[in-house]
């Protein structure tokens, strides 16, 4: 399994709203997203909020056999949970996918203290 982490802004304001975003994901009706998640190389999805002086942000943890992909999939698919998941990083975090998905974090070290 592979991972990928990374810290996302979110638009002033739009906690609450990010927030209720991931719950209606928990909920059944949402199985199409979650079925686009895993189609994206991500079969677990953890996420924090965390307040800064710059505003907040979230901290987001994709995990699964290929996170990386699930980016490149939301902005080339056509599909309907494709297009709402664009829809709402636009509104919570102010990201569009008009030239392609945003950039992932660089990997810098991986130390290990016994």
């Amino acid at each position: 399994m592979e991972s990928v982490l990374f810290v996302a802004p979110l638009a002033p304001g739009k906690l609450e709203r990010y927030r209720e975003i991931m719950k209606e994901i928990e909920e059944p009706a949402r199985a199409d997203f979650r079925a686009f998640l895993n189609k994206g190389g991500v079969s677990r999805l953890r996420v924090w909020a965390q307040p800064s002086p710059q505003g907040d942000v979230v901290v987001v943890l994709q995990e699964g056999p290929d996170p990386k992909r699930l980016l490149t999939t939301a902005a080339e698919s056509t599909e309907p949970a494709a297009a709402w998941f664009r829809e709402w990083v636009a509104e919570v975090h102010g990201m569009k996918f008009d030239e392609g998905p945003p950039p992932l974090p660089e990997f810098v070290a991986d130390i290990e203290i016994e």
